[in-house]
């Protein structure tokens, strides 16, 4: 048993007024002030790991149920410190706690009610004075005695006593469980607490020639910013990373724990003193040149491209001419941007269509505007690069087709600096055999889109079937200004639902792809459902429009979109050409259902896919004026809708 057993002492029960802010497992953060209207507030103390506190889960729930209605409010406070954020919320959903489990690193709840073990049990006024401590029922009678049943139901009586205006009758009893190890409550140091966190977290972009504003390398550097990185990392502004935890396990996760926001916290509130010398952490090491090794051949942009000084961030397409004498197979890509000043994060698409580099052929420096996407359909998107971030590594096995005389596009973002820049890009490639391994993509998009101005709450759905079975390496989603809540889940024949990924605090700035860590299994007929939320009104500080205009589908600044993009292997390359033509025929279903014609198709479609759309829709226009009634969509839908059975 990993938590030594024990009995709760017997503590005092009148405590100072209590103040914290604490998140729970889903990313929620409490405060007392949301106890305001309850009649009373129960905190169980539990851990992942006490075989007493899990064996009381269900008690807890029932409980919960009985007397939440009547205005008791219910917390689940983890007790042991050591435990990482992401076991205690699988642990929180696998127990099925009805009620918020906290997460409380530095014990500020255990220490203002003295509790001391778990499972044990806390009963607070709505000011946080201590009314109840100690166990929730008898059915332990001591270690190794168990009742079938309980016959003395404490948290139950002192509940009912509150709640009735009565005095609790046993407002101390004893209670069984795992010991709650005491937290190292040592004021943190830079050199021994703070600088790893840092370095691993923060170093890669805050450091001199890099994107970021000012370096956090030394002490001094950081000790200057104390108080603004408790701010942010309490805000989770910073380190950026926007998927939200539990909904997907993705590697190069930038996202802070519990326990490190709260020792910059208290290293902040103490001074931010530097600490002993001998416990001083090396500093890390990055790479020169490119990180991936040498590429087989390297693209760069034609010119360089000027970044004023301040105005508005840019988004820039650049066509770098693959220039191939015959079709290669794409294995490995790294991005190395020119001037990590101002290069924000970008992506790279392969073209095929010719679109982009018509619209570059008049420009100076081989580029265009492109904020919302690259003007072309986005089905070859090969990656991208954020501050942070390190290139995947090569995979032989999946390496892609790119046919001769296919262009690369990249799209980057720009951030003015605050004084002239320039910046001249590279992307190097690696090439490999012909791979073993199908890889493909999926798109899921809805250009129904028509938010009213000042709707704070706008809700646009979407989904795919996957007709075979998919392993999912990377989710991409894509919105513009407005975006403000998404959500991705694919539910599995079975009726069970796999999380893909969920961002409660979207911003168009911080997009990128996410690889996941492992890939993530779907088998035939799982459903992948999209939910976008969107915010028009004037309290969206990202919003373009002052005062909030209406807004529909489109690529530009004050346009919206709703788009995600699926990276998915496939057990054999053969298994490819199919599976296209399967999630063709889905997406043609999805467009008619929207009420779309054949003038609504998006421009840059590949011709032999055009041709398809057309050929499709002239058979089933039997009045031949153009368009499709309700009675012939119904016709070409049930014609699609059985190619795929």
């Amino acid at each position: 048993m990993a938590a030594l057993l024990t009995i709760s002492a017997m503590a005092v029960l009148a405590r100072p007024a209590l103040q914290f802010a604490l998140r729970d497992t889903e990313g929620v953060e409490h405060h007392p002030n949301e106890w305001a209207q309850a009649r009373a507030v129960v905190l169980f103390f539990v851990t992942t790991d006490c075989p007493l506190s899990n064996g009381y889960a269900p008690e807890m729930n029932r409980i919960e149920q009985a007397y939440a209605p009547r205005g008791v409010l219910f917390y689940a406070v983890q007790g042991d410190t050591t435990i990482p954020d992401e076991e205690v919320r699988r642990h929180a959903r696998e127990y099925g706690y009805r009620f918020p489990a906290l997460l409380d690193p530095r014990q500020v709840l255990a220490r203002h009610t003295g509790a001391t073990v778990t499972p044990e049990a806390v009963v607070l006024s709505a000011d946080g004075a201590v009314l109840y401590l100690g166990r929730i029922d008898n059915r332990v009678e001591d270690f190794g005695k168990t009742r079938l049943q309980a016959t003395e139901f404490d948290l139950r009586d002192a509940l009912d006593a509150i709640l009735a205006g009565r005095t609790v009758p046993h407002p101390r009893t004893r209670a069984l469980g795992c010991a709650i190890t005491k937290a190292n409550t040592a004021t943190p140091t830079f050199n021994k607490d703070i600088a790893p966190i840092l370095y691993q977290n923060c170093a890669t972009c805050h450091r001199p020639g890099e994107v970021a504003p000012f370096s956090l390398l030394t002490y001094t550097d950081a000790a200057k910013k104390a108080g603004l990185l408790a701010t942010v990392t309490e805000k989770r502004v910073m380190p950026p990373w926007k998927a939200e935890p539990g909904y997907g396990s993705f590697a190069n996760e930038r996202r802070l724990s519990a326990q490190q926001i709260a020792l910059i916290r208290d290293w902040a509130q103490a001074g931010a003193p530097e600490g002993d010398a001998k416990d001083k952490t090396p500093l890390p090491a990055f790479p020169n040149g490119w990180e991936a090794g040498q590429p087989d051949k390297v693209l760069t942009m034609s010119h360089k491209f000027e970044v004023p000084a301040d105005g508005p961030d840019q988004y820039r397409c650049f066509v770098l001419p693959l220039d191939a004498a015959q079709d290669v197979y794409l294995s490995g890509m790294e991005f190395r941007p020119g001037n990590r000043r101002v290069v924000h994060h970008a992506l790279v698409y392969m073209d095929s269509t010719g679109t982009a580099r018509k619209l570059a052929a008049d420009s100076p420096d081989g580029g265009y505007a492109c904020f919302g996407g690259p003007k072309f359909p986005p089905v070859g998107l090969l990656g991208g690069w954020a501050p942070g971030a390190s290139p995947p590594p090569d995979s032989p096995s999946l390496s892609q087709l790119i046919r001769q005389g296919t262009d690369i596009v990249v799209q980057i973002h720009y951030h003015p600096s605050g004084k002239p820049e320039e910046d001249q890009s590279a992307l190097g490639l690696k090439f490999s055999s012909p791979p073993t391994k199908g890889r493909a993509g999926i798109i899921l998009s809805n250009r129904r889109i028509a938010i009213p101005a000042g709707d704070p709450h706008y809700v646009v759905k979407t989904g795919v079937t996957v007709p075979r079975d998919v392993d999912v390496f990377g989710i991409t989603p894509h919105a513009h200004y407005l975006g403000k809540d998404m959500q991705v889940n694919a539910v599995l024949p079975d009726g069970s639902i796999q999380h893909l990924i969920r961002i409660k605090d979207w911003d168009f700035n911080w997009q990128g792809q996410y690889r996941y860590k492992e890939p993530v299994h779907l088998p035939q007929g799982t459903r992948i459902e999209l939910e976008y939320v969107y915010d028009n009104s004037e309290n969206n500080p990202h919003n373009p429009s002052h005062p909030p205009v209406p807004v529909t589908w489109g690529e530009e600044t004050k346009n919206e979109m709703a788009v995600l993009f699926l990276g998915v292997v496939l057990p054999s390359p053969a298994d490819v050409p199919a599976f296209r033509r399967e999630m063709r025929t889905q997406y043609m279903e999805s467009f008619l259902a929207e009420g779309n014609g054949i003038d609504d198709l998006p421009p840059g479609i590949p011709k032999a896919e055009l041709e398809f759309f057309k050929r499709v829709f002239q058979t089933f226009d039997k009045n031949g004026d153009g368009k499709l009634d309700a009675e012939e969509r119904a016709a070409l839908m049930q014609y699609l809708h059985g190619l795929r059975q």
